[in-house]
């Protein structure tokens, strides 16, 4: 039995080291790409130094293709882009809350500025402020129109509901109006508190339309209370404006204002000079009637200084400048009894 075995060894030792290099060989040796692995990175190509790159090393690697059921679940998913024919769903549109209605034309102010605080409390800043305008446009026409009481209760709220909607502009021109109306009750010292809060908030805001206007009504408020120069100051403030914004008529109408300020004030040579700068600013804008009453201005010019003749050669020349322009008859025969020295 021995002796049979042995005569198996051998064939059996052949065969299991022939199956021992085979397994070998398979797990040493690289394989192609088959359905079931990826294949091994192949060796990049060998490129010489100076050889051009073709187009495929430069394109772009394609967009993976996605997987049938994926796609169709995406389709199926995905909110449509809208065709020009086909209109916005009302769940696409962003919903705003609708502006609430104006009051009526006939409304008292307080519904127009409760209306403004109304907006702003809603969210609506930009239309609040509109309504607020407008409000205090119709304050002005009340005031105005000396309806007192309706033009003080609504600037008074206006200024309560301006301060909560933080709109500086809305609180000067309430000062200012409020000042006016103070000035109609012979409340000097309020008008003037009130139109100083203005020309600050103005300041403050850089709108140099509003520090005029309220530098005007100081003006006048000082001139009204026999302060000459508290009034030259103001008109002078002005001045600086209008020169800076390029507002030739009010920059002529200031010049004249202050030329009338220094004859009062004696100053004769000054006057002169202020009203024939006026004069050239009105020539250059083509306003005769201006021109021609700053004409009668220097004609009273030199009648103070004695000069009769020349005084009386201005008079002429200033009754055909305001003829020619159009001026009313009555202010032509005052114009010409005060020539001829009449009172």
């Amino acid at each position: 039995m021995l002796n049979t075995l042995g005569l198996w060894i051998i064939p059996l030792a052949a065969a299991l080291g022939a199956l021992i290099g085979w397994l070998y060989s398979r797990a040493t040796t690289p394989r192609a790409a088959t359905q079931d692995g990826p294949a091994s990175s192949p060796k990049p190509p060998v490129v010489a130094p100076d050889a051009p790159i073709s187009d495929d090393a430069l394109a772009l690697p394609p967009n993976p293709t996605p997987e049938p059921e994926a796609e169709a679940e995406a389709e199926a998913t995905a909110d449509p882009e809208p065709t020009l024919e086909e209109p916005l769903s009302p769940s696409r549109i962003p919903h705003r809350p609708q502006v609430p209605p104006r009051p009526s034309t006939q409304a008292p102010i307080l519904d127009w500025v409760t209306h403004a605080e109304t907006l702003d409390s809603d969210g609506f800043a930009s239309e609040a402020r509109e309504i607020m305008a407008v409000a205090l446009d119709r304050c002005a026409t009340a005031v105005s129109s000396n309806r007192r009481p309706e033009a003080g209760d609504a600037l008074t709220r206006a200024l309560e509901v301006a301060t909560k909607m933080a709109d500086q502009g809305a609180l000067g021109r309430a000062h200012a109006l409020l000042g006016r109306l103070s000035e109609r009750m012979e409340d000097k010292d309020g008008a003037h508190e009130h139109y100083l809060t203005a020309l600050e908030l103005y300041e403050n805001l850089n709108d140099r339309r509003g520090i005029g206007a309220t530098c005007e009504l100081l003006a006048r408020l000082h001139a009204h209370l026999n302060d000459p120069e508290g009034a030259e100051a103001y008109w002078r403030y002005g001045l600086s404006l209008a020169t800076a914004l390029g507002d030739r008529k009010e920059e002529a109408r200031i010049l004249g204002i202050l030329g009338r300020l220094a004859t009062l004030n004696g100053d004769l040579e000054t006057a002169e000079d202020l009203f024939r700068e006026a004069m050239t600013l009105e020539e250059a804008l083509g306003h005769p009637l201006e021109e021609g009453f700053l004409t009668v201005e220097l004609a009273r010019l030199e009648r103070t200084r004695g000069n009769e003749d020349t005084a009386i050669l201005l008079f002429d020349a200033a009754l055909a400048r305001l003829e020619e322009a159009g001026a009313a008859s009555e202010e032509l025969d005052r114009l010409r009894g005060e020539r001829d020295g009449e009172d």
